[in-house]
């Protein structure tokens, strides 16, 4: 069972979409749940595109984030920036384009599964590239949040 520390930080990501940090502990365990809400004229809630992160995986998307805002706007193509092992899985950070709009994914990548499959999982959210300097002050009041509830620096 998760609890939920706190629902907090919103970063908006488009005019009906935003994206909300909650701090959860699960089982002892704290980690930060990024979920994308939408509010929409027929639905307005949470969607299923999230994603947990632990404090050192948060730690890396504030380094990446921090990265990519000190490139000059349109400078960096489609690239990988950088994979995170957790065992069975990896967290994966990449600049790609979709529908025309460039965006930062941090997805899930499945390295070995049960049934066999190793590819994407449905876990991940997008950041639009306009978005990264509110995303960077976004994430690093997150990490403070985290650091605030357990007292475990992840800066």
């Amino acid at each position: 069972m998760s609890q939920a520390f706190k629902e907090g930080k919103e970063l908006p990501l488009s005019q009906s979409s935003r994206l909300i940090a909650s701090v959860r502990n699960v089982r002892g365990d704290v980690y930060v749940e990024l979920r994308k809400f939408v509010s929409t004229k027929s639905y307005s809630g949470p969607t299923k595109a999230g994603i947990w992160l632990n404090g050192q995986e948060l730690q890396a998307a504030y380094r990446v984030l921090q990265a990519l805002s000190s490139q000059a706007s349109g400078s960096i193509g489609e690239c990988e920036l950088k994979r995170l092992d957790r065992g069975k899985t990896e967290v994966v950070f990449k600049v790609s384009q979709y529908a025309g709009k460039w965006g930062l994914d941090i997805r899930e990548w499945v390295k070995e599964s049960p049934n066999g499959y190793t590819g994407w999982s449905r876990k991940g959210v997008r950041l639009p590239m306009e978005a990264l300097p509110s995303a960077l002050k976004f994430v690093e009041e997150t990490m403070y949040e985290l650091f605030e509830k357990t007292r475990i620096a992840v800066y």
